[in-house]
């Protein structure tokens, strides 16, 4: 087991993985999630969030120190010209166990979700926030007083 990951299975073929790091979920949300994969025919179902940022107008700095396009193909630069973008944010992946057994020794990101992921979207921001840093704590510590 990796350190941090916490694994048990909902139903013989469905594992469910609750990241710690993400410590506020709603009332009923792993039922959800683990209902809609249950509901159709897919590899898993996670929860995510609409993210605005666009990462095909997003910059890197190259070896001179200068800013350039990370897609330099791309030629929109209106934000309503693009598609919505969504993040995974942790807090409830429901898996088909087969898919873990299928990419055994395979390092790709988000490749134990399979090809047919369904989305789980979380309208909350505080659902979704992922401790990684002090400001973080910060603002679930917000988020807890506030439902108080």
């Amino acid at each position: 087991m990796v350190r941090g990951l916490r694994f048990w299975l909902a139903a013989d073929d469905i594992a469910v993985w609750l990241q710690p790091n993400v410590p506020i979920r709603s009332k009923r949300l792993i039922d959800q999630v683990v209902k809609k994969l249950i509901a159709f025919d897919a590899d898993s179902c996670v929860t995510c969030y609409e993210v605005n940022q666009i990462p095909e107008i997003m910059k890197v700095i190259n070896s001179a120190g200068r800013l350039t396009p990370v897609y330099p193909q791309v030629v929109n630069y209106r934000r309503q010209d693009f598609s919505k973008r969504y993040l995974l944010d942790g807090s409830v992946v429901a898996i088909r166990t087969k898919n873990l057994y299928e990419i055994r020794g395979i390092r790709k990101p988000h490749v134990y979700l399979g090809k047919e992921i369904l989305p789980l979207i979380q309208k909350k921001r505080e659902y979704s926030i992922e401790v990684d840093t002090a400001e973080e704590v910060s603002l679930v510590t917000y988020y807890l007083r506030k439902k108080k």
